[in-house]
């Protein structure tokens, strides 16, 4: 399996639009730098040509590696860049070679930088090297291996080593019946106690969700489209948090 250096992507906030370099992940030959530039706003193809050439500009000067800057739109029904450059995204090797369009032949391995050259220019970059997204995976899969044993343990193993001990001794039978009485005791206390203002808000939650889920099944079609609303919402909220948090920065 190929190792691979993976660096933190790099997000700036523009006047308009925001951009997203994502750089080069070291292990993968073809594979370039990618500059993703998203309008926010209603811009005219021009000034979309303009902003995805400037940010080119500024991010193959400031990370010499091969580069794919795209023009993305927030806004659905826009005029696309397409419509005047014939293509969505800009590939070039340096300041003065580039185009709207795709890589030409071996242009990529002929400018691509070593392994140690990449890792001085993207110094300062966070990276997760595969080795160690490796290690945390074999960590995790411990983990939840050990929880499974466990889970198998108390629910079948524990309770079958019981029952035997209970027939083989009546000292032991008697300590299970008693634990059994328990557990049916404590279970009526659960059935039969008051409950609290949270419980019953819960089932009052639970009620609204089963009879919201009955009559969104009489009329799929107008659930479906309150669900595109919700996740619509959902992404602009989170997307306007996102703006809040990231760094702005003027060309």
């Amino acid at each position: 399996m190929e190792e691979w250096v993976r660096f933190e992507d790099v997000k700036v906030k523009r006047d308009g639009y925001y951009v997203r370099y994502a750089p080069k992940t070291i292990g993968f030959p073809q594979e370039t730098a990618l500059a993703s530039v998203t309008i926010l706003g209603q811009l005219s193809p021009e000034e979309c040509k303009s902003i995805a050439e400037n940010e080119y500009d500024y991010w193959i000067n400031r990370y010499p590696i091969p580069l794919q800057v795209n023009i993305r739109y927030q806004l659905p029904d826009v005029t696309t860049v397409s419509k005047l450059t014939g293509s969505p995204y800009i590939c070039g090797v340096s300041s003065s070679i580039y185009r709207w369009g795709s890589f030409v032949e071996n242009e990529v391995s002929e400018y691509m930088p070593s392994d140690n050259e990449i890792h001085k220019i993207y110094e300062g970059l966070n990276n997760v090297t595969s080795e160690e997204n490796n290690s945390k995976l074999k960590n995790e899969f411990i983990v939840n291996k050990i929880v499974y044993v466990m889970i198998i343990g108390w629910a079948v193993v524990i309770p079958a080593i019981i029952a035997f001990a209970g027939w083989a001794n009546p000292y032991v039978s008697a300590l299970a019946l008693l634990y059994s009485w328990y557990k049916c005791y404590g279970k009526w206390r659960e059935l039969t106690k008051r409950k609290s203002q949270d419980e019953l808000d819960k089932d009052e939650e639970n009620l609204r969700r089963e009879h919201h889920h009955y009559h969104c099944s009489l009329n799929p079609e107008a659930f479906n489209k309150l669900r595109h609303e919700n996740f619509k919402k959902s992404g602009e909220a989170k997307l306007k948090n996102e703006l809040k948090n990231m760094k702005a920065e003027t060309l």
